[in-house]
């Protein structure tokens, strides 16, 4: 499928990540090769974190993982002619 996109010109690709309702988006590249690492903060008050036992504490986090229990990935191409194509898509689940 890359091919074909890149037979249009050098495409410039990137990736949506979505976890809970936040979206991030990796940087663009040239080369279809993405290798970023995505930070989510955990919606813990810094005095409930201070307050908690560890074990308190990573309950609280285990059920947030809980509620929100997939990450998806999606994958972008723009070929340099406005039209913006997906290379696909993945949901991930957290256990």
């Amino acid at each position: 499928m890359f091919e074909a996109i890149a037979d249009k010109g050098e495409p410039v690709v990137w990736c949506d990540v979505e976890w809970g309702g936040i979206n991030k988006k990796s940087r663009k590249v040239k080369r279809p090769q993405l290798n970023e690492t995505f930070y989510f903060e955990l919606p813990i008050a810094k005095e409930t974190i201070m307050s908690k036992t560890e074990a308190d504490l990573a309950d609280e986090i285990m059920e947030e993982l809980r509620m929100k229990p997939q990450i998806t990935l999606s994958v972008w191409a723009d070929p340099n002619n406005g039209q913006v194509e997906s290379l696909g898509n993945s949901t991930i689940a957290l256990r």
